[in-house]
């Protein structure tokens, strides 16, 4: 189970349904996909609570080098909680995604990108994608695209480079 922090090491909540209580926001990495199929019978390798949204998840590094107003030359977004823990563990500052398409909210940067960039001095951004970017589909129907799933990627890492660039 991986737990969401924002910048102040506070429990970033979300509201289930309109007037429901506000829940803390968690997210499941199955140990074993595929024992939790999806509606359409596809993996689902993670698990979100209904209706949590898309946030960005601040390893502790990051956190502990924002409240001090540490320097981070290259700040990386990984696709992935466990990367981006990773990635810090081994000196390369990062954030994760929770997919590829999960790193705009509301048509802009999540607004914890821009506070880590300006408190933190961030000189260089990268968007690091998954290595399986170019990998074909697993279930090619006859008349689709062969190369849909690269062409998803390389639309988010263009939009990433929209966003960034303003």
């Amino acid at each position: 189970i991986i737990h969401y922090y924002d910048l102040y090491g506070k429990r970033i909540m979300y509201q289930p349904k309109a007037g429901a209580k506000m829940r803390p926001l968690w997210r499941v990495r199955w140990q074993n996909p595929d024992a939790h199929p999806l509606k359409d019978g596809s993996i689902g390798k993670y698990k979100s609570p209904y209706g949590s949204g898309s946030h960005l998840f601040i390893p502790n590094e990051i956190r502990k080098r924002f409240k001090n107003g540490a320097h981070i030359n290259t700040l990386f977004i990984d696709e992935g909680e466990k990367k981006a823990v990773k990635s810090c563990k081994h000196g390369q500052m990062s954030v994760g995604i929770m997919g590829i398409h999960n790193f705009v909210q509301g048509n802009k940067l999540p607004y914890e990108i821009e506070q880590i960039m300006q408190r933190c001095t961030v000189r260089n951004i990268v968007f690091r994608v998954d290595a399986d970017a170019f990998d074909l589909s697993n279930n090619l129907k006859y008349g689709s695209h062969v190369n849909n799933r690269p062409w998803t990627f390389y639309s988010a890492v263009e939009k990433f480079k929209a966003y960034v660039s303003t």
